[in-house]
């Protein structure tokens, strides 16, 4: 290749990883819509810096930042096959120590997402040690919250317990908000998964308060839908609905999908349990039918709620009538599965 070839390419690579980081910096801000359009819009152009960046051992580091800072926006899209591949090509070579930290954190949360969790723990592990060595303060406490998410979807509440209020503490001493407004609600989702209702609520409630003054909409979506859940389950059903309904309409305006999927599963619980067995089954069908477009298995953690949502299902349907409720569910769009949950919070 010339040397006015390799300059276009560079050029490209770098305007292109600089849009990338600008829009990780935005994800989980008031700007994130701007900015999935923006990446979504220009995605072939990303993957052509991708690969350029890929076929040059020495663009090594900007393959490596390229690919965190297109993380988030291939889990909010629920890219998850192509983004791990990446994720792994990026590993494969050499990057500085703080970069690389981050892939493994992204490598991670993927392999998560996808079911592979002895993956997650050996990634995570290795960038624990990776920041310990380095003195990587931030980079310890994104472990720590990462360790916390991994347990958390497998169904291990201590671990999850465990690591999140590690990575609280760490996330208090630097200051940052949103990390600790993360931090509340996973521990608000373990205490809640556990079963320890006034716990959740208490973690909940604080994160909610931190999230309506800190630009966050994304951890403000999770602590809405978190403690819309728990005070349904607490039976409190007029204070739980709007809350669940503004959590899900948020993160379906996010584009957030994984979230959409558990809200929908959420407001099937709902619809269950004040004796709308029809409509339960087709929110059932319609998150089953999400998960299964973007690649990734249900929560573990969630199992408890979808076992006894399904018995009760099928001593009201009937097996036949549940099975062509759930199929019906399947084949709504997004907005119509949205549509269908957040009606039972008008």
């Amino acid at each position: 290749m010339n040397d006015e070839a390799r300059t276009v390419h560079i050029g490209h690579r770098d305007y292109y990883l600089q849009l990338a980081e600008q829009a990780d910096a935005a994800w989980r801000t008031g700007q994130h819509e701007h900015w999935l359009e923006r990446v979504d819009d220009d995605a072939d152009n990303f993957r052509a810096a991708l690969e350029w960046s890929k076929s040059r051992p020495d663009d090594s580091a900007a393959l490596t930042r390229l690919t965190v800072a297109l993380a988030r926006y291939w889990e909010f899209t629920g890219r998850f096959t192509e983004a791990r591949q990446w994720v792994e090509d990026a590993l494969a070579e050499p990057a500085p120590p703080e970069q690389r930290i981050r892939a493994l954190i992204a490598g991670a949360q993927l392999a998560s997402y996808l079911g592979d969790f002895a993956a997650a723990d050996a990634l995570l592990g290795e960038g624990r040690d990776l920041a310990k060595q380095h003195g990587d303060r931030h980079g310890e406490a994104l472990v720590a919250t990462h360790r916390g998410h991994v347990a958390l979807t497998r169904g291990d509440f201590s671990a999850a317990v465990a690591a999140h209020t590690d990575g609280l503490a760490r996330w208090r001493n630097l200051g940052d908000h949103e990390q600790i407004a993360d931090s509340l609600n996973q521990l608000g989702m373990a205490a809640l998964l556990q079963g320890d209702l006034p716990a959740a609520g208490g973690r909940l409630e604080e994160a909610l308060t931190l999230c309506r003054t800190v630009d966050t909409p994304f951890h403000l979506a999770d602590a809405l839908q978190a403690l819309g859940f728990v005070r349904f389950l607490m039976g409190d059903p007029k204070s739980a609905l709007p809350l669940l309904a503004e959590g899900l309409t948020l993160f379906h305006r996010l584009g957030a999908q994984p979230q959409v999927a558990t809200g929908l599963d959420e407001y099937a619980f709902v619809a269950g349990t004040l004796g709308h067995p029809m409509e339960a089954a087709r929110l059932l069908g319609a998150a089953a039918a999400l998960r299964e477009r973007i690649g990734i298995p249900r929560p573990a953690a969630y199992d408890h709620f979808y076992e006894q949502l399904l018995s009760g299902l099928r001593t009201a349907l009937g097996v036949d009538v549940l099975r062509e409720a759930l199929a019906s569910g399947g084949e709504l769009r997004a907005d119509e599965a949205v549509a269908l949950a957040t009606a039972f919070g008008a």
